[in-house]
């Protein structure tokens, strides 16, 4: 049965920022959904840090294209507010 359990290093920096040190044998399992490269979304839910590939409108900075915003179908713009991929302080859209 493959293992599905692992355990992980976190180090934190003081200048700020932190990094997480995976076992080889996690990132070499087939269980192990990304490659070198890959940007990964990270999510807190309920106290557990999820890892995900996020979307291709969640890599967008939407506060810095206002025009390009408007012009989505309205299902999409409610789902990247949903998201909270407008970061916060920035212009309403």
């Amino acid at each position: 049965m493959p293992r599905k359990v692992w355990f992980a290093e976190i180090q934190y920096f003081q200048s700020g920022g932190a990094l997480v040190v995976l076992r080889n044998d996690l990132i070499k399992s087939n269980m192990w959904p990304f490659k070198d490269g890959d940007t990964v979304k990270i999510k807190l839910v309920d106290g557990r840090v999820v890892l995900s590939t996020p979307e291709w409108w969640e890599l967008l900075d939407w506060s810095k294209m206002p025009e390009a915003f408007e012009k989505l179908p309205e299902p999409v713009k409610q789902v990247i507010k949903e998201g909270q991929v407008i970061k916060e302080g920035a212009a309403e859209l």
